[in-house]
């Protein structure tokens, strides 16, 4: 069986289950994904982690109070974590992140434009100055400044890339 007819197959009997067929969304809640939810994706919490079990999750994440909650001070709107984090960047010991799974985070959110190197590099370096008085986070600060290194690196020396649409010779 292919991926993708596993993948068909588990939507098909998800879709008939009764556990589907008991849960509905409150008009609310329908209203406020219609405004808010531009090209998001709602799964469940099992989805996600037998997801996560079968590799990395390479796209943002946020949980149901997260997504929901509007966090505003001095009326500016401010995440609840860092971007990398929404997409599955962490050094903590408990999610126990190898340096190869957090660096192709890392160069998946570059080669797909949703962080710039400096960007990133910024957010790394934001999160050092934050701790580096924290004796308790000298291992975070490491894996930081390793992550740091290997995005300046990463790529260097390549010519920039461009998209064409077509290529047409004069005769």
């Amino acid at each position: 069986m292919t991926k993708d007819e596993w993948y068909k197959q588990l939507f098909e009997r998800l879709e008939n289950s009764r556990f589907r067929s008991r849960f509905h969304l409150k008009q609310k809640d329908i209203d406020y994904i219609h405004e808010n939810a531009n090209n998001a994706e709602f799964i469940l919490e099992s989805t996600y982690i037998r997801l996560r079990n079968m590799g990395v999750v390479l796209c943002r994440i946020c949980d149901e109070k997260s997504y929901l909650k509007n966090s505003c001070i001095n009326g500016m709107r401010l995440a609840q974590e860092s971007i990398l984090m929404q997409f599955g960047y962490t050094v903590s010991q408990e999610e126990g992140l190898s340096a190869s799974r957090r660096q192709k985070i890392l160069a998946v959110m570059i080669d797909n434009k949703v962080l710039s190197k400096s960007e990133i590099i910024s957010y790394l370096d934001f999160f050092i100055s934050q701790r580096h008085y924290q004796s308790k986070f000298e291992l975070a600060i490491s894996k930081w400044e390793m992550d740091r290194e290997f995005v300046r690196g990463y790529r260097a020396g390549e010519y920039t890339q461009f998209g064409v649409n077509a290529i047409y010779r004069r005769r």
